[in-house]
């Protein structure tokens, strides 16, 4: 593996967002900021006709920001591109190499630090969004930031 974006095939232009973004990330980290913010990622159905996983809300000058939503229809690959994401955030090189510890959990699903939500219902309870905010709210144990990833985001 090259690096943890090299399963989104075709949307080069949400690669080079996403690689800036978490360059962005990494910057704050370098320069000993105190207060981060998590980072909530939701993956939703909805968005761009073209079959790319568009990013929505954020401004191209802003490089990160606190929380990102990627749309498009079923199969554009919203969820592979935000897993990806939720990796570069947790590399240590800042880069998303895919080969670090931080790329090689997130990407596994076993990082301490990064929250995977697929939803089993027809919605997301309460108690379990309640739970996932305070969640969010502290500070990561091992990573380099407090990640959730909401699939099926539509559902809050």
């Amino acid at each position: 593996m090259s690096d943890v974006f090299a399963d989104l095939v075709g949307q080069d232009e949400a690669v080079v967002e996403l690689r800036r973004a978490a360059a962005a990330a990494a910057a704050v980290l370098r320069v000993g900021a105190t207060d981060r913010e998590p980072a909530l990622i939701a993956a939703g159905p909805t968005g761009g006709d073209d079959g790319d996983a568009p990013l929505t809300g954020t401004d191209s000058s802003a490089g990160m920001t606190h929380a990102w939503i990627f749309t498009g229809p079923p199969g554009s690959g919203r969820s592979v591109a935000a897993r990806a994401f939720a990796a570069a955030l947790q590399c240590v090189h800042g880069t998303g190499c895919g080969e670090c510890p931080g790329c090689h959990t997130t990407l596994g699903g076993t990082h301490a630090d990064v929250r995977m939500v697929v939803p089993e219902g027809l919605s997301i309870g309460v108690g379990e969004m309640r739970a996932l905010v305070l969640r969010a709210a502290s500070t990561p144990s091992g990573g380099r930031w407090q990640v959730v990833v909401i699939e099926d985001a539509d559902r809050l």
